[in-house]
């Protein structure tokens, strides 16, 4: 179906929400992300994350591959993605200069894919109307993170594969994980769910398994990971939340590293637990099979929700990252009923308390941020018995094409 077609299909609400948030991102982009710098959040500059990998690129000629080290007393900040990025741009030839090009065009291109989900998502108004706004998608397309195109290859890959293009789906995702290591159980995800012959699908495992190997050696280079409790939403941001408390009462002991994880780990376990006894009075259980376009949304909402897992798991999964959080929502949300309203109330909370304010109203912050945490660490067990329900009654896992 084509993209314009849509408008004309598309409930008139609909249709209204997509507009006004595409005027709304046009005209923070005109007038320099007004929202972002009242929060004190804004850049020095436009696209400052995609300016600062392409000098990275620049920086590689005398550093190789010591652009991974901790050298931001020059002007080479510590590099955080894959080489073979490096290596792209370079045989590109793409510069610095090109920044403010590359990044509005990124900025287009995303926001015409999120239109095309929110138009086609049979979820309701107000949940669509959250998703397209949500301040996390503000500050990605604000700083041009290269988040943004890590959404785009793992959104046309899972295209790919529900329309049978097995081997462009996992050269999206290969592309994808070279790029950004937290794809990396996609690759392994969609190889079992493409319809092939074993004998293929064997082959393509033990391709993934190198791939793997090569990425992990990169990630032992890279400097320490940004751990700012309040710009993180991952399962560590709870040791986080201990340190804060022992802070408060001036004690000398803080937690770090392994035990963060520990804390988190356990915390999300908890939630699992709780899920488990109360799962039938939460959500009417999915029955049936759905639609094919029903099923393209949902393929890439599992897609996006298997990177949030595994960068919410793994306590990486940072503010402007919160898209593959809002895309796992809509795709989750048109499918099953929720039974509950508290918990459509949790599913909103966990959007909604993403948004932030000046440094001066700290205080306020942190309450919104406790309570984003523990509303997507209720959600999150929601979500991970849907796509499992889903992927079991839907996707064939392990068929063969005739």
């Amino acid at each position: 179906m084509k993209f314009f077609e849509l408008f004309s299909e598309a409930p008139r609400h609909r249709v209204k929400i997509v507009i006004l948030a595409n005027l709304f991102y046009m005209t923070q982009l005109y007038l320099n992300w007004p929202f972002i710098h009242l929060a004190g959040f804004r850049g020095f500059s436009r696209y400052i994350d995609l300016n600062s990998i392409l000098k990275s690129a620049d920086c590689f000629q005398e550093n190789k591959l010591g652009i991974y080290s901790d050298i931001s007393m020059s002007q080479c900040d510590g590099y955080m993605y894959g080489r073979e990025l490096i290596f792209f741009i370079q045989n590109l030839e793409i510069t610095p200069a090109a920044t403010s090009i590359l990044g509005t065009s990124l900025t287009l291109l995303v926001m015409v894919l999120v239109s095309w989900l929110v138009l086609i998502a049979k979820s309701s108004n107000w949940l669509a109307t959250i998703v397209i706004f949500t301040p996390g998608l503000s500050l990605l397309l604000e700083r041009g993170n290269f988040d943004v195109v890590v959404f785009i290859l793992v959104t046309l890959a899972a295209i790919a594969l529900n329309n049978n293009l097995n081997i462009l789906a996992y050269s999206l995702l290969v592309a994808s994980a070279l790029l950004k290591f937290y794809t990396l159980p996609l690759l392994f995800l969609a190889v079992v769910l493409m319809k092939m012959r074993n004998a293929f699908k064997y082959g393509l495992i033990v391709c993934s398994l190198f791939i793997s190997y090569d990425l992990f050696k990169q990630i032992g280079n890279l400097p320490k990971l940004p751990g700012t409790w309040f710009i993180s939403f991952g399962s560590g941001v709870f040791g986080e939340y201990i340190n804060l408390i022992l802070r408060l009462f001036d004690s000398d002991v803080v937690i770090r590293g392994i035990g963060i994880n520990i804390i988190g780990n356990f915390v999300v376990a908890g939630s699992f637990l709780f899920y488990a006894k109360k799962a039938s009075k939460l959500i009417k259980p999915l029955d049936g099979s759905i639609d094919q376009q029903d099923k393209n949304l949902s393929v890439i909402s599992l897609f996006s929700f298997i990177v949030f897992l595994s960068c919410y798991l793994t306590g990486i999964s940072y503010d402007y990252r919160m898209i593959f959080y809002s895309i796992s929502l809509l795709g989750f949300s048109q499918i099953w009923t929720i039974s509950q309203p508290k918990l459509k109330v949790m599913l909103i909370l966990s959007l909604v308390c993403t948004i932030y304010f000046p440094p001066s109203l700290i205080n306020l912050r942190v309450i919104f941020q406790v309570i984003g945490d523990v509303s997507m660490l209720i959600i999150v067990p929601v979500l991970t018995h849907y796509y499992f329900e889903f992927v079991r009654k839907n996707l064939g896992i392990g068929k063969r094409n005739g």
